[in-house]
């Protein structure tokens, strides 16, 4: 299989040139790359589990789906076929959220992080992703903790966190905690006070 070329580009996304992938992993090259975060209606996140013939962290799990944008591509263009090639997800709106900039000893990227909602069945079409688990969103964190998980991946969580989509998910996950409760008190309350009155 030909080799693809990606983008080498600077601190400010600036195009540099283009370079073979495996030259940019060498060189440690600053590259164009996608993320997107993979929410379900029940306010689940989805973490998919790296294969082991990946070139780098093999068997690691890592948030959603993403990867590097292949140089001819945008950013859009490039969000769309990762997802539908790891996972099988197809015409599902892809939403904006922000750009992360991320430097390790490993990697060095800017990514475009995006988010959308999806119910329906994933499929593993390339061999890249081995499984995938959906995590309550309150218990993301002790998920991560407690799981080998990109580091580049975390880097991205802890800005969503700061995130305006984050806190409205969050307020709507205690607004229905707290509906429910009301629910709950309100039902019991009643069925005491007809039960109260039955008795006497």
């Amino acid at each position: 299989m030909t080799e693809e070329y990606v983008y080498h580009v600077d601190e400010e996304d600036n195009e540099i040139g283009k370079v073979l992938r495996s030259e940019m992993r060498k060189n440690h090259f600053r590259h164009r790359g996608v993320i997107i975060l993979i929410f379900n209606s029940k306010k689940e996140m989805l973490f998919q589990r790296r294969s082991m013939e990946k070139d780098v962290f093999p068997g690691y799990y890592g948030t959603g789906a993403g990867g590097v944008v292949s140089y001819g591509e945008d950013y859009d263009i490039s969000a769309k076929r990762e997802i539908e090639e790891e996972l099988g997800i197809k015409d599902t709106e892809l939403n904006y959220i922000f750009m992360n900039k991320y430097t390790s000893e490993h990697a060095k990227a800017i990514s475009k992080v995006y988010y959308c909602v999806y119910d329906g069945e994933i499929e593993f079409k390339d061999g890249e992703v081995t499984e995938t688990e959906w995590v309550p969103f309150e218990e993301i964190e002790n998920f991560i903790n407690s799981h080998k998980i990109l580091e580049e991946d975390i880097h991205i969580f802890e800005d969503f966190k700061k995130s305006a989509l984050y806190l409205s998910m969050w307020f709507v996950l205690i607004l229905f905690v707290w509906k429910k409760f009301f629910i709950e008190s309100f039902c019991n309350c009643t069925l005491f006070f007809l039960f109260s009155i039955k008795s006497f």
